[in-house]
């Protein structure tokens, strides 16, 4: 169901685990969801399906699985483990405020389209 943005982070944070998964073509062309953004900005932890390009960004702060079998087994392992929960959102948090804010997007998207003929920045 929708939630407001207004929401997303109490919504968020009355969760243990918040499981993530992307279409098919955002997996194919390495797109990581807004979701993972928002839910580790919130400092909750997140498990997702694997996308390539998405562990060394951010830095071993999430949870991926590869299987049906697998991601059971990790529920299972870090609804056990609830300090391992609590560190991986923390470092999600800092990660994300330190380097994927909406500010330092539009930065970096300035900063790529500086010079280009036609585009008024």
């Amino acid at each position: 169901r929708f939630v407001p943005n207004d929401l997303l982070t109490r919504t968020y944070n009355a969760c243990c685990i918040l499981l993530n998964d992307h279409w098919e073509d955002m997996r194919t062309a390495g797109f990581v969801s807004n979701r993972i953004y928002d839910a580790l900005a919130a400092e909750t932890f997140v498990i997702s399906d694997r996308v390539t390009g998405m562990d060394p960004e951010l830095e071993d702060c999430i949870v991926t699985y590869d299987s049906p079998e697998d991601l059971r087994q990790k529920i299972r392992y870090y609804m056990e483990h609830p300090a391992e929960r609590a560190e991986k959102a923390r470092r999600g948090k800092e990660l994300v405020l330190r380097k994927h804010t909406f500010a330092q997007r539009t930065e970096l998207i300035r900063e790529q389209l500086d010079g280009c003929a036609g585009v008024l920045i």
